[in-house]
């Protein structure tokens, strides 16, 4: 894929096993890279014209974004390119990863797009991506995307939408048909969001469910300077030193964009993921 550095000149990147290159990643779903020099504005308004123009999507289209600097002018080129080809564009706003997967299951969306690059550190940016009912990009699409991109292909225009909604309701209405309160134990969680965007929807779900949690590292952003993996020994570390203050039932820490979580025990130690 051709990368939009910021001097406009265009660095070419091989598709290998997991398409790693010196100038980012273009994998299933999920593009990284660092802003502005492989993922900025012109990136993402290419990517919008390759995606929708493979797919041959029409329709809405869910959008969101983290909470990194970046995001919110690579979420706003996302939108306006969007419509510009006739989509109804969805803005969901800042939410997690998982919002996104929700939205491609709704009525009539036909993929979604997060802007996000999931635990990596504040100076990386990327996209994730679903079709509806959150269905990946085959290995086979993502190489064709790849290579739209690098023709330079741009959708035929039309008139589409952008218009903001929130999931988080829905999302927690879907829960509250799975769960229910009295099966739930009612003492005190410990919740590290690592100032990512489990905010936007864990406070939702505690305040639905009536469980008494205390936050650390609670509002998202600006996020650690290693980036928002919850299993950093650093990062769990600090978790465990929080948990040491209080009688905490468990412990949960979430990534950047709240699509992975990892579990501490009453004693502030890391649960081994083989356990969960």
């Amino acid at each position: 894929v051709r990368n939009y550095s910021r001097n406009g000149k265009l660095g070419v990147c091989d598709f290998g096993e997991s398409t790693v290159t010196e100038t980012g990643a273009f994998r299933l779903g999920d593009i990284r890279g660092l802003y502005p020099e492989e993922i900025n504005e012109d990136f993402v308004r290419s990517f919008a014209h390759a995606y929708v123009g493979h797919h041959s999507l029409s329709g809405r289209i869910a959008t969101g974004r983290d909470m990194r600097q970046s995001s919110a002018s690579l979420h706003e080129a996302l939108n306006e390119v969007l419509a510009s080809i006739g989509i109804e564009v969805l803005d969901m706003g800042a939410c997690p990863t998982e919002l996104g997967y929700f939205a491609s299951g709704q009525p009539d969306v036909n993929a979604a797009i997060i802007v996000t690059a999931s635990h990596n550190p504040s100076r990386f940016n990327g996209l994730k991506c679903v079709l509806s009912d959150g269905t990946a990009m085959t290995r086979n699409a993502v190489g064709k995307v790849a290579a739209l991109m690098q023709s330079g292909y741009k959708h035929g225009s039309s008139e589409g939408s952008i218009r903001t909604v929130d999931l988080h309701s829905a999302f927690v209405i879907e829960l509250q048909s799975r769960f229910h309160t009295d099966e739930l134990q009612q003492e005190m969680l410990a919740l590290n969001g690592l100032n990512g965007t489990a905010l936007t929807l864990a406070e939702a779900i505690a305040d639905e469910f009536s469980l008494p949690v205390t936050w650390f590292r609670e509002g998202p952003g600006p996020i650690p300077q290693q980036g928002t993996d919850p299993s950093d020994p650093l990062l769990a570390g600090e978790m465990k030193a929080n948990m040491s203050t209080g009688d905490y039932l468990l412990g949960f820490a979430w990534d950047g964009d709240c699509d992975r979580f990892v579990c501490f025990d009453d004693e502030g130690n890391l649960v081994p993921t083989y356990y969960l």
